[in-house]
């Protein structure tokens, strides 16, 4: 994969220190990492119990800083038990 180019500071064209990486947990998760960050990880797994809601789902999300803006079975979601 190639490096994505940005726009540096003074106005130039620099190369990004870090690029997107893309792992595969076969028949289970796929992540996406930036900047040293996994930005997200998106769960497909079939062998969830059915009283966790089995559907693929994004969790975590997370910005560019390493927060954190989804839940993992959030209080509002009373079918995850």
């Amino acid at each position: 994969m190639t490096r994505p180019e940005v726009a540096a500071p003074n106005g130039q064209v620099a190369s990004s220190p870090d690029p997107i990486s893309v792992v595969h947990e076969m028949n289970s998760a796929l992540s996406v990492r930036a900047r040293g960050v996994e930005l997200f990880r998106y769960s497909y797994r079939d062998d969830i119990a059915t009283s966790e809601c089995p559907a693929p789902y994004f969790h975590p999300l997370r910005t560019f800083a390493d927060e954190v803006v989804t839940g993992n079975r959030p209080h509002d979601h009373r079918w995850h038990k």
